[in-house]
């Protein structure tokens, strides 16, 4: 009899242990809570990525003298609607090309897509699009530019 008294009171030892190592790690983790969600908030509030996907498709006309060319094509996540947000000048590979984009509206998180034209002139900068964001100037570097298969119109 004597042994059982002593198992109980063994096994009861140990859950009081246990339960009271739950307890210690409940409370820590409860005074925890604000910093945790404070840290949390700062972890959400890091800038996300704006640009999804870059290509690059090379065409040729089908007459003769109908020219050739390359085109852009960049999807990204509006940071702002049209009204805060617009595409100033996209550098590639040393030539500068004008950006537009191709929705009218859209608003803040939409997928938007940009097309570029070529200019004349030249810029000092590698692979960025500029553009404005409430009348601040930002650039997103283009990291890998998808090439596509080339395009022969007829």
């Amino acid at each position: 009899m004597d042994k059982y008294i002593s198992l109980f009171l063994f096994r009861l030892n140990i859950n009081k242990v246990f339960l009271n190592n739950f307890y210690c790690i409940y409370m820590y983790l409860y005074k925890m809570k604000k910093i945790i969600f404070i840290a949390l908030l700062f972890c959400s509030c890091t800038s996300t990525k704006i640009l999804l996907n870059a290509s690059s498709q090379n065409w040729t006309g089908g007459l003769k003298g109908s020219g050739s060319g390359t085109n852009f094509k960049f999807i990204l996540i509006a940071p702002e609607s049209e009204k805060g947000f617009s595409i100033e000048d996209i550098c590639i590979d040393g030539k500068l090309y004008k950006g537009a984009i191709y929705q009218k509206t859209f608003s803040k998180g939409d997928t938007i897509l940009v097309s570029s034209r070529k200019t004349t002139e030249s810029c000092q900068q590698e692979n960025v699009i500029s553009y404005l964001l409430n009348n601040e100037k930002h650039q997103i570097e283009i990291d890998t530019i998808e090439q596509l298969p080339k395009l022969f119109y007829p």
